[in-house]
Parts: C-alpha cells; structure tokens; sequence
C-alpha cells in the first residue's frame, strides 16, 4: 500500500531503513519482514522516490543467502560509492543456527557490490568479519560506512557491547578502518560512554561547522538521541535536548539531498507499537515510514 508520504509494501512490514540519495533520487532500502517463517530469512527490499513522499517499488535487491549461510538474514547496514563508481552495501548477517562465544546467534559485518546501479548485487564472503576482541559476539551489526577525507581512509561504526562490566551499561559504538573497503582493521572505539545496553543503528555526518553522531538507545526509553562536535574525533557534546521526536522514534536515519535553496536532510525510520516487542535483533515495527526533514542546523 501507498500514499503520499506513507508506504506499506504489500502483505509485508517495514523495518530497519537504509537510506541512499544519489543524482536527486533516494534509494531506500529496508528489512523486509514477512512475519512468516515461510519468508525463509530476511532480505532487503529497495523502494525509490524523488521527493520522499511518492514512492515507487523495485522488489528484493539482496534476498537472504539461505538456511544454511551466515547471512540468512540481511539485517541494518549502509551502502557507499567508491571513486570507480562502484556501490558498496555492508549489512549484518545472522543465522539463528550459529552460535558465538557468548551463547547467541552470532553476529558477521557482511559485503556485496553493485556494479549497475544497484540494481544487482555480488556477494564477497572473504570479506565477513565478527567481533573484534572485547566484544560480545552476538551483538555486532549495524555497519555504518563512510569517507573520512582528512585522515584518507574509510571509517566503520558498529553497535557492540563490550563482554564485561556492569551488564545495562556495555553499549559502545566500536569503529573499524579500511583503504579498500574489504579489509578492516579494529581501531579505539568511536564513542563509548558506558551507558545503556546498545547504541544501535549508528552515523555520523558534518553539517556546517559541526559534526552529528546520531544512535538509537536501546533502554527502556528506546528513543533516537544525537551528539554533536566540532571535531569528528570530538570531544562530543550533548545538547539541552537531545533527542528526535520521542519515545518509539527509534532506528532513525539521514540521507543528504541537495536544494535550490540549500541542503536538506531526511530522516527515516519505521513507525514502533507501544508494547515495543522483541523481535530477533530488532523490534516490532509498524508498517509504515514516518518522515520527517530539516531544512537547516544551526
């Protein structure tokens, strides 16, 4: 189902969001949940508008590896473009059947590329990596990549939780670095501020003359929050309000659009129920996107 500003694809949920803009077009890739084991693992669907308010469908665009792969299901990531103009998606794989060190299905940070627009994608197992060391291995995922121009190397922000200490209070957003975007080295965390049990769906981008780091908080407020430094390597801020909306705004991300008039950001994310219920590593989502843009930062 459709309309303007709302989509729902048919018979079908949607979850986590994974936003690309390129050319004035915003790629919106999603988790596609079928709510039904018959769905035989979860893949990425891929919806495409110009105005974030009509959409129009292009299906699967990376199905899940299978019952027996790592990735059987596809969950949240991020997707790049390297100066050869190819795409990159990086996505978190699971399969319930593998286990990790700490007893639960093992978390990998997986890689394909697309060499014709996104529209097909190769996969490159010999890329997979799970938990560096210090970290719990079923909670690894959520790769967000992007470009650091000044140091000249590719940056990786992960949700992690470290495997000691007080047990609400591991969430860290561990960081890995590339050259080449397929191997990836672990480097000092991000930002770890030992609070709350995960800081998931993470990113970060420059906005004028600051930087935003923006997690949703896996607690019982369940909420998207941001911080904010005048320096990538911080130290980072919290503003006197510091989240996006409220309760159940969760799982929000950005995507960069170019104006007339300036540049604009966009924020996605799926609309939560109220009972906020487990569901493997994410929650229960409602079928819709909320939208929400943000003309300027001060």
């Amino acid at each position: 189902m459709t309309a303007q500003g709302f989509y729902q694809p048919n018979g079908a949920w949607v979850g986590d969001v994974i936003p690309w803009q390129e050319e004035g077009v915003f790629h919106l890739f999603y988790l596609h949940e079928g709510r039904e084991a018959a769905q035989g693992g979860m893949p990425w669907h891929r919806i495409l508008t110009d105005d974030v308010v009509n959409f129009r469908e292009t299906g699967e665009t990376i199905a899940s590896g299978g019952s027996s792969a790592d990735d059987y299901n596809i969950y949240t990531g991020s997707i790049v473009k390297d100066s050869n103009g190819t795409h990159h998606a990086f996505y978190t794989g699971q399969n319930p059947s593998n286990l990790g060190q700490d007893g639960r299905a093992l978390q990998l940070i997986m890689h394909a590329t697309s060499n014709d627009g996104m529209n097909s994608w190769q996969r490159h197992p010999e890329d997979t990596f799970g938990a560096s060391a210090g970290y719990e291995t079923g909670d690894w995922r959520d790769p967000y990549v992007f470009w650091d121009e000044q140091a000249g190397l590719w940056r990786m922000l992960i949700t992690a939780r470290h495997n000691h200490g007080p047990e609400r209070r591991r969430g860290v957003i561990a960081q890995c670095t590339s050259t080449d975007l397929s191997r990836w080295e672990p480097v000092e965390p991000f930002w770890d501020p030992r609070r709350y049990i995960a800081h998931e769906c993470p990113e970060v981008f420059q906005w004028g003359d600051w930087w935003y780091l923006v997690y949703s908080e896996f607690s019982d407020a369940f909420t998207t929050r941001y911080r904010m430094s005048r320096n990538l390597n911080g130290p980072w801020i919290v503003p006197e309000y510091d989240t996006l909306d409220g309760r159940a705004y969760y799982a929000s991300k950005s995507a960069k659009h170019a104006m007339a008039a300036g540049s604009s950001s966009a924020g996605l994310h799926p609309k939560r129920n109220h009972a906020m219920k487990e569901h493997g590593s994410g929650l229960e989502p409602y079928p819709y996107l909320k939208l929400s843009n943000v003309k300027t930062v001060p």
